[in-house]
């Protein structure tokens, strides 16, 4: 794998910005740090008092397991307890370095699911069956480590930039939510908040619609940024071959078809992301990630002249014809975390 000094600037600098205190801050700020309300505060605090609770109430309910219990269970639970709060530490203490690696992590792991199913494709398509020489109805899959190292890395700029856009989203609903929609005679008026809950759906109606409101300003505001300043360049300038002058047309061709699939794929995963805890927001939308790349082929990636591996024909690799070219696209996230 060929390193870019822009490989490296690119690391050093994502790598700066999740550990500087005030990177931290501005996602978990003590006293309203760059406008951001209390909220986020009120969160992560209220995630430490029940990660502290839950250690001790585990280890009280492990003491009075009955012994029809198998050991292998019990185990495994305490294993996964232990797992789960620790992670809530690393949450509560280092934020945004933990959404980082874990959105790094599962980008990963979506790549390596979407590079098996992309072998899968190849290997039963008659068309590429056809290009193949006889003894690739033995190929094996070869992981493409330069691919998915480049997808890590993305994948951890992203978790920065999901992060922070989580939390913006979170503040710019909750002001949308608190603004007077009506007008009385004491000069104060009904939130939209309050309006909705009148309508008659109580609290249930409110929620509806702060979640909407998240979601239609991802649609039209967060979506649009991040893929145009980084889900669609991002990859061309981590790829050796590329050429960076293709950006600005790669940009006006691919960002109208990724934002409507974005709304057709996106917005119902994000009816379950916008009403997790604002802090487990990267990693839920990371594991739909996973989903949505092990499905849609994307329009940002293109791979030519896979390598396949044979034990045959006295070659460990066998490259397809140069002039074949094998598409394979994925969606980005929201892709969030994507190519």
């Amino acid at each position: 794998m060929r390193i870019r000094r822009s490989h490296v600037v690119l690391a050093v600098s994502l790598l700066a910005i999740s550990l500087l205190p005030s990177s931290s801050a501005f996602l978990v700020p003590a006293n309203d740090v760059a406008g951001f309300p209390r909220f986020y505060t009120d969160h992560i605090q209220n995630r430490k008092n029940s990660a502290a609770q839950s250690s001790m109430l585990d280890s009280v309910g492990h003491a009075r397991s009955s012994s029809s219990t198998s050991l292998n269970a019990v185990i495994d639970l305490h294993l996964a307890s232990a797992v789960a709060n620790q992670y809530n530490y690393c949450l509560a203490h280092y934020p945004l370095p933990t959404q980082c690696v874990t959105s790094s992590i599962l980008s990963g792991i979506g790549d390596v699911v979407a590079q098996f199913g992309q072998f899968q494709q190849r290997k039963s398509s008659k068309a590429d069956d056809s290009l193949l020489l006889p003894s690739s109805t033995t190929a094996t899959f070869s992981l493409d480590t330069d691919r998915l190292a480049r997808f890590m890395l993305k994948g951890f700029g992203g978790g920065v930039i999901w992060s922070v856009w989580f939390g913006t989203n979170e503040l710019w609903t909750n002001q949308l939510m608190q603004y007077p929609i009506s007008s009385s005679n004491d000069g104060g008026g009904a939130t939209m908040t309050e309006w909705l809950s009148s309508l008659g759906g109580g609290t249930g109606a409110a929620i509806a619609g702060k979640t909407m409101t998240s979601i239609l300003l991802e649609q039209f505001v967060g979506a649009p940024i991040i893929y145009t300043f980084w889900d669609i360049p991002v990859p061309t300038l981590l790829n050796p071959t590329s050429d960076n002058r293709s950006i600005p047309q790669q940009v006006q061709t691919k960002l109208p078809a990724l934002l409507i699939d974005n709304a057709k794929i996106w917005s119902f995963a994000n009816v379950l992301v916008y009403n997790a805890p604002l802090e487990y927001r990267v990693l839920i939308s990371s594991l739909f990630d996973i989903i949505w790349q092990s499905i849609v082929s994307a329009h940002v990636m293109t791979t030519t002249r896979p390598v396949i591996s044979t034990p045959d024909a006295g070659l460990d690799k066998i490259l397809l014809p140069e002039a074949t070219t094998v598409t394979s696209e994925r969606l980005p996230e929201t892709g969030k975390v994507a190519v």
